[in-house]
């Protein structure tokens, strides 16, 4: 992982983002949140409903799932910057840093504007070694190494995974799983994704 240079993200921000001048945490290096006590058989779901995203820059080790229902703002991936909105679809990869924070709208008080999202943490413990190496599961292999970059997931295959995810919050044990696959395996098997931080990342 590349270190981040924040003197470079400060002069970015004050160029285009008042609020990140407002926003010390953006400045320092990346918090790291251990999320394996949450991954129960593996995988994680949370449904979250907000007034506001305000997200210390910080990194994980497990993949994680990211589903923007309704809210708007900005992200930070890596050394990525760009906006989210409704229906943003990301996967990210461990151990690499992001952020996400809601419009300047979100943070005034007494506003009726929401977030709603879904998060999945996971870890494909669950996929041995044995099936990795076969090759039907290469695509979700290549798919799992190149989400150290993370992606977006637009097209047709965003509102195939969106009506996945969407069943993720009620499911449990076996069930979980099979609508992780299919999340993972759908992707794999399409174009329909871009990377989120550069290669040189």
């Amino acid at each position: 992982m590349q270190e981040i240079d924040s003197c470079k993200f400060r002069k970015i921000f004050t160029k285009t983002d008042t609020f990140f001048q407002e926003t010390p945490q953006f400045y320092m290096k990346p918090l790291f949140f251990d999320v394996r006590s949450l991954l129960k058989n593996s995988i994680y779901t949370k449904e979250i409903i907000s007034d506001k995203l305000s997200d210390q820059f910080h990194f994980h080790n497990a993949y994680e799932i990211a589903l923007i229902i309704e809210g708007n703002g900005r992200r930070i991936v890596g050394d990525n910057i760009g906006n989210f909105s409704n229906d943003d679809l990301i996967i990210l990869g461990p151990n690499i840093p992001h952020a996400s924070y809601s419009d300047r709208k979100y943070h005034i008080i007494e506003s009726s504007t929401k977030v709603h999202a879904i998060v999945v943490y996971f870890r494909p413990d669950w996929i041995t070694a044995d099936h990795m190496n076969t090759t039907d599961f290469t695509p979700v292999k290549k798919l799992l190494n190149q989400l150290k970059r993370g992606i977006k997931v637009e097209g047709k295959t965003h509102s195939i995974v969106k009506n996945s995810l969407l069943k993720l919050p009620n499911a449990d044990g076996l069930k979980s799983f099979t609508i992780l696959f299919r999340i993972l395996y759908n992707i794999s098997v399409s174009k329909d994704y871009s990377y989120l931080a550069s290669t040189r990342y």
